[in-house]
């Protein structure tokens, strides 16, 4: 899975982000996706997808700590 991938599925599971920046939040998200590779990215989203409570997209901490 690439990093537009992942951002990509974020969007269906929680809708478009909320924010006043729609490009520079996105930008924010891969950067810090950037430096995994594919099964690790794959890995994230099916954990966030298990226990992420929210209606609202995981706040960046929660996507580095579901890489980790």
């Amino acid at each position: 899975m690439s990093s537009e991938a992942f951002i990509q599925r974020m969007i269906v599971l929680y809708g478009p982000p909320e924010t006043m920046d729609d490009d520079a939040f996105l930008k924010e998200y891969t950067d810090i996706l950037r430096p995994f590779d594919g099964e690790m990215l794959k890995a994230a989203g099916d954990h966030i997808r298990a226990t992420h409570k929210r209606a609202r997209w995981p706040n960046p901490a929660e996507v580095i700590e579901a890489l980790d």
